[in-house]
């Protein structure tokens, strides 16, 4: 909210909220002064004003304030407590690092052991069976080998005892030869339960309210925008919490897509191409590799590491393996004609391998819209139908799995929709309308992106911002402007390091912290770049 230095002959007035120094409106339920970012905030629907309108109101109450010496004496107390506050805020957080940085030490270490020992298990039991298959070959070879050589003699009588006590042991323990497949089955590394919170393990940060006179601590929440950073979101080697990372892979071309399993394998698509290129943080421009054309959207499988993308034309999804293989990824249906099908979108999905978004036209119908999940071999697991709003789109829809069981959230024009994936279509919530940087602006939201804790991520070009929704869709904030350096983003992604990567119509790439983002407000941001 609006504020002011501590230097009166310097003083402006400013929202330290927003960073802004133009505070033209006043919300007379809160009785503060806002700038236009505080509007589209917590103060929707307020009863605000000009500034000039209360401004006689508060010129009085002012000068009562400054004729009052209890309530200098008192301002002259928060002035001091203020000051040392920051000290010492500033002094205990070092220390709060350094435990982390201990903390992280100590997990390493524990961590070098387990890996060494699990190392050595999986050698020792390696060693073991090959010498157990060695000693089968060896005695295999020298029998066969035999049958070859002149008959025996009474010389061979050691080898001959031995070899033949040796192969009716080994003819009776191998009536069946396994196929070659079941040798894998013997030894198998099976991953403990997947810790989706490592803070109970780890470690966790409690909140404490500085300028508070009850002292108080409790856990950061989700809704709080001070965030903090949680272990699962690591930083990769050489980036600190604040840096943004800026790549221009294809030229001016606008970024539609991006896909980011690693730092070593990134796809985005640009005008129609699919590209893949290796992020390199100290070269803006890079040399990507063409791997295929006419592309219309990608999306990234990460549990097999595939990438599916469908093709201009909305008749093909294709399916670029690991091992760099393209396919076509055929989808296998009953009960429905598809001959005049087109896909939508598509995108990776949490009780299926796939989910994918098409239409068809039908008789009596301007179009006809369903949402079917897939497994890996393109067996239908699910398909439920919906009617869209429109046939006719500016730009294609996407779709999203929401944390939620059964849950999607799909975007097309002026819209973004929250459905149930259910036998039937359940609508849930939307949202429409631009409330950001540019209101009279035609909201036409171009990607999404959804974060472990629900909150989704809306690419708008004509706000030029990044939107922040919560799981419900209610609007928290713009994470991100034109004051980070978008230029249109058209596209968004969260890897699973953590990073945020937003392509822009000018066809930069820039990439953040989304942790850091979250835990910190612009003005933060902004002084410290500065």
């Amino acid at each position: 909210m609006a504020s002011g230095d501590n230097k009166t002959e310097e003083f402006t007035p400013k929202c330290w909220t927003h960073s802004s120094e133009l505070l033209p409106l006043f919300c007379r339920d809160c009785d503060r002064v806002l700038c236009s970012d505080c509007v589209t905030g917590d103060h929707v629907g307020h009863k605000l004003c000009k500034v000039s309108e209360v401004a006689v109101y508060h010129k009085n109450g002012f000068e009562k304030i400054l004729e009052c010496d209890k309530t200098m004496s008192r301002l002259e107390e928060i002035l001091h407590h203020s000051q040392q506050e920051q000290k010492d805020l500033a002094e205990h957080a070092g220390n709060l690092i350094c435990n982390v940085l201990d903390r992280e030490m100590e997990v390493g270490q524990r961590l070098k052991l387990w890996s060494k020992k699990m190392v050595e298990d999986v050698t020792l039991l390696k060693e073991r069976h090959d010498m157990s298959l060695k000693e089968d070959e060896y005695l295999a070879s020298a029998v066969l080998e035999r049958k070859t050589r002149k008959p025996v003699t009474e010389s061979d009588s050691l080898s001959v005892t031995y070899l033949h006590s040796e192969i009716k042991r080994l003819l009776t323990s191998k009536t069946e030869i396994a196929p070659q497949k079941k040798i894998s089955e013997k030894l198998r590394f099976e991953a403990g339960p997947p810790v989706e919170n490592l803070d109970t393990g780890f470690g966790k940060l409690k909140q404490f309210k500085v300028h508070c006179q009850e002292n108080s601590s409790d856990e950061i929440n989700e809704g709080d925008h001070s965030n903090t950073l949680e272990d699962g979101d690591n930083l990769n080697e050489g980036k600190t919490l604040h840096d943004v990372f800026v790549y221009q892979p294809c030229g001016k071309g606008p970024i539609d897509d991006i896909a980011v399993f690693d730092e070593h394998k990134i796809f985005v698509v640009s005008q129609g191409t699919l590209y893949q290129f290796i992020a390199n943080r100290k070269d803006v421009e890079l040399d990507p590799t063409v791997i295929a054309k006419g592309v219309y959207q990608i999306a990234p499988v990460l549990s097999s590491r595939d990438l599916l993308f469908i093709t201009y034309n909305g008749k093909e999804i294709k399916r670029l393996s690991n091992k760099s293989a393209i396919t076509t990824f055929t989808l296998k249906r009953q009960n429905y004609d598809y001959s005049n099908e087109q896909y939508l979108a598509l995108n990776s999905d949490i009780e299926a391998y796939i989910c994918v978004l098409w239409s068809k036209e039908e008789k009596g119908y301007q179009m006809q819209m369903f949402i079917s999940l897939l497994d890996e071999y393109g067996v239908n697991l699910m398909n439920i139908s919906c009617v869209p709003k429109s046939s006719h789109w500016k730009h294609r829809p996407r779709i999203i799995a929401t944390c939620e069981p059964s849950s999607h959230v799909i975007v097309y024009d002026g819209r973004l929709e929250a459905v149930g994936t259910t036998p039937k279509r359940i609508h849930l919530s939307a949202y429409a309308g631009s409330v950001g940087v540019n209101p009279t602006s035609q909201f036409a939201a171009l990607d999404l992106t959804i974060d472990s804790k629900g909150n989704i991520l809306l690419a708008e070009p004509n706000d030029n911002a990044i939107h922040l929704l919560d799981k419900s869709l209610k609007f928290k904030r713009l994470l991100l402007t034109e004051e980070d350096g978008l230029t249109g983003p058209r596209s968004v992604t969260l890897d699973p390091s953590g990073y945020l990567w937003v392509g822009c119509s000018d066809g930069q790439i820039r990439v953040f912290n989304y942790q850091y983002l979250m835990c910190t407000d612009r003005k933060s941001r902004y002084l410290h770049s500065a």
